[in-house]
């Protein structure tokens, strides 16, 4: 059905609002990370994302597999 979300859409944004209560910039130092105005950059299998409340993005600027996005939000 046209506009109906996903479950996966549906867990995608509760993770992406779960990041607006936890301090990205303190904590990207103990997960390997770097902080720059609210994005955190994560390197997942040799490859760096860039996680923030607007999204979670692989280099290209697109959104990673649901799997990946999943790992990411939850090792934050």
């Amino acid at each position: 059905m046209e506009g109906e979300e996903t479950v996966f859409e549906r867990n995608y944004e509760d993770y992406l609002a779960q990041l607006e209560n936890i301090s990205i910039e303190s904590m990207a130092p103990n997960l390997g990370g770097k902080a720059e105005e609210g994005v955190i950059k994560i390197p997942l299998f040799g490859i760096n994302h860039e996680i923030s409340v607007s999204g979670i993005t692989d280099p290209s600027g697109n959104k990673p597999t649901y799997d990946v996005c999943v790992v990411l939000s939850k090792y934050l």
